[in-house]
């Protein structure tokens, strides 16, 4: 759709943005194109794969295993954040790296790793006495290897990344998250509890790490130099600060249900997460693993240009899969998850709504940082967070209000975003709202029209809805322009 990629309307910028437009644009589609497709199955694939895992080993475990596990997460989560730092995508946007810059990278992640594994090892006494839970405390040691694991993994991830080899980096993941199933499986069977999830992550990121190590032939060398390490930690500090703030604050509603909740509830809460997770984390594998490392190529004119245009029609097909995904969420937990997981229901509507705004917002951040500009970034998760823990310890005391901030929190976000490219003038704020509008409202309004039949009009047929929503979707897409498969065909020509 030409209308995306006009300079003029969503920001100045130098006017003859290429030297060689069409060849330029060509390497630029071919890339995107092989990134989003390897990415896309990558993302598919690991979290085909985490799904099948869920399915699984649900019907061999309990909630309260989940329960436990969505206890551990926020320290193994925030830890990894701490660990990269951000450098990792420093390098992927930095032209020119040097052997240094790599082994400042190992050096910086291997130490890291070491002193937030001990500083876990030692604290988790206090974390198991908080929750009343006594075994907690071996859970969570264990858990944490994983974070020495992984610290050997990221430099080589980096170089893959760097040389766009997407492919090579697919298989391998997808590899190490099949050994990883297998893995739990197996324990499960052997009815070893919370231990079978916490070793399938263990398992994955040993056969990840080796992995990696051996294809790229990565040799650390624990050299460091303070230059390097400043010119990266420059771009990486505001994107990692901004990372912390975001993975906290959503692993603290999970923390947050577990102390005020039955561990049951926390189960089927951890659960809901975790399953929302799975499309989530696809969309992110292709933001950070595809759009990113390909428009950090890219001038800044071309990179708002493309990534203005994609972002619509990734707002689009999302909404689609996620609206039609809510109202069919019922039968599909009772045929992959079973009975004894209705209760994650009501959570995971409110999840996949959450789910849905958080990557629009992940849209908006990944044209910042490919830009450069990481610091409002920052500002936008400070203030949202703070918002939100502030509103938390006022209503945190009852699961629906949770749910409730928890909306409130993700719209913040976004808006966050949207005032954050209009400030750099990037995009105003009305061509944001008329984008986002006109992405969404081809998916909104069929799923209210199919809500209000079911619960007004007692229309139980899950069939006739699905084809109404359809076909709904299909005739406000046309009327308002949306056609992928024409996108698809004429890209390459519309943002010469």
């Amino acid at each position: 759709m030409a209308f995306f990629c006009k300079e003029n309307i969503f920001m100045k910028t130098e006017s003859n943005i290429y030297n060689n437009p069409r060849e330029n644009n060509r390497a630029f589609v071919n890339n995107i194109k092989t990134g989003v497709i390897w990415n896309s199955l990558l993302g598919f694939g690991r979290q085909g794969l985490n799904f099948l895992a869920t399915i699984i080993l649900a019907r061999l475990l309990t909630p309260e295993d989940y329960g436990l596990l969505g206890m551990m997460a926020i320290l193994v989560s925030v830890s990894e954040v701490l660990m990269e730092a951000g450098l990792g995508a420093a390098l992927i946007k930095k032209q020119d790296v040097k052997e240094i810059d790599y082994s400042t990278l190992s050096t910086y992640n291997v130490v890291i790793a070491i002193i937030l594994y001990a500083l876990i090892f030692f604290t988790s006494p206090f974390v198991s006495e908080f929750y009343a839970t006594s075994s907690l405390k071996l859970y969570i040691r264990l858990y944490a290897v994983v974070i020495l694991i992984d610290s050997l993994s990221i430099v080589p991830k980096v170089q893959l990344m760097k040389d766009l080899k997407f492919k090579q980096l697919s298989i391998i993941n997808i590899a190490s998250g099949i050994c990883g199933l297998i893995g739990a499986i197996i324990l499960a069977l052997m009815n070893t509890g919370i231990f079978s999830l916490i070793f399938q992550y263990i398992i994955s990121s040993i056969v990840l790490t080796l992995s990696l190590v051996i294809f790229t032939k990565y040799k650390p060398v624990f050299s460091f130099s303070l230059n390097s390490f400043k010119e990266m930690i420059g771009f990486g500090l505001n994107t990692t600060g901004a990372n912390i703030l975001k993975s906290s604050t959503e692993n603290i509603f999970v923390n947050a249900v577990a102390k005020i909740s039955p561990l049951s509830t926390a189960g089927f809460f951890n659960q809901s997460y975790k399953l929302q997770n799975v499309l989530s984390s696809i969309c992110n594998t292709v933001i950070d693993g595809a759009l990113f490392p390909v428009l950090s190529k890219e001038s800044n004119g071309s990179i708002v240009r493309h990534s203005t245009s994609l972002n619509y029609y990734s707002m689009s097909l999302l909404s689609f899969i996620v609206f039609l995904l809510i109202i069919n969420i019922e039968i599909v937990i009772l045929i992959f998850l079973g009975e004894k997981w209705t209760g994650t229901i009501p959570f995971l509507k409110v999840f996949l709504l959450v789910g849905l705004i958080q990557t629009y917002t992940s849209l908006n951040r990944n044209l910042l940082k490919s830009l450069g500009i990481t610091l409002d970034i920052l500002i936008f998760e400070t203030i949202a967070s703070i918002c939100c823990l502030s509103l938390m310890l006022i209503w945190g005391h009852n699961v629906n209000y949770l749910l409730i901030l928890l909306l409130l929190y993700v719209v913040l976000r976004f808006s966050m975003s949207i005032f954050a490219l209009h400030r750099k003038n990037i995009i105003t704020i009305i061509e944001s709202i008329k984008i986002t509008l006109k992405a969404t409202m081809p998916s909104l309004f069929p799923f209210i029209i199919c809500t209000l039949l079911t619960e007004v009009y007692y229309i139980k047929s899950i069939v006739i809805i699905n084809l109404l929503y359809i076909f709904l979707f299909i005739v406000i897409s046309r009327l308002v322009g949306f056609n992928i498969l024409a996108f698809i065909r004429r890209y390459p020509n519309d943002c010469k």
